[in-house]
């Protein structure tokens, strides 16, 4: 979120995956809505984030969850407060994933909105009753996402996602 916040670019574009190489979509609702195929769009989301970052938004991470790992991503799920010129500070709702190598970690999808899906409810519901839903720092999540300290799945797929969130703060 730091890279987002002060629009920097370059490592915006270093810790998203390419299109093809493990960049499924980054999504949001209004305003500078992205859904559909315009999510799919790798190659329109630099433009999107100086564009973002133009009209002045802001991200602030407010709680984080791992939820474990698959197909070599790590998945996880947040909630944070989207302000911009354009918008009131806002909570939202979302999940992501990252790839996770030995070489590199980067991210892959991105979510948020700010009303979630009945589904998207329950599943963050029955997420919280089996783990923390505190607010934790930007720097108390990296440490959850893409550790090597996590299980691997039986396909060996994890190696660890400490550098993308890291990123976050």
């Amino acid at each position: 979120m730091r890279a987002f916040n002060a629009g920097d670019q370059p490592t915006l574009q270093r810790i998203w995956a390419g299109q093809g190489n493990g960049f499924d979509w980054y999504s949001t609702d209004g305003p500078g809505q992205r859904i559909g195929s315009v999510a799919q769009d790798r190659a329109g989301l630099e433009r999107y984030f100086a564009g973002r970052h133009e009209a002045g938004e802001r991200l602030r991470l407010t709680s984080f969850q791992f939820n474990g790992n698959t197909a070599g991503y790590g998945n996880f799920q947040y909630t944070l407060i989207r302000r911009a010129d354009d918008l009131a500070p806002t909570k939202y709702t979302g999940k992501g994933a990252a790839i996770c190598t030995s070489t590199r970690s980067m991210l892959g999808v991105w979510s948020m909105a700010k009303t979630p899906t009945p589904r998207a409810k329950a599943e963050t519901h029955a997420a919280a009753a089996l783990s923390w839903q505190r607010p934790r720092s930007s720097r108390q999540a990296a440490g959850f996402v893409c550790a090597s300290h996590w299980p691997r799945p039986a396909s060996g797929a994890n190696r660890g996602m400490m550098a993308v969130v890291s990123y976050v703060k």
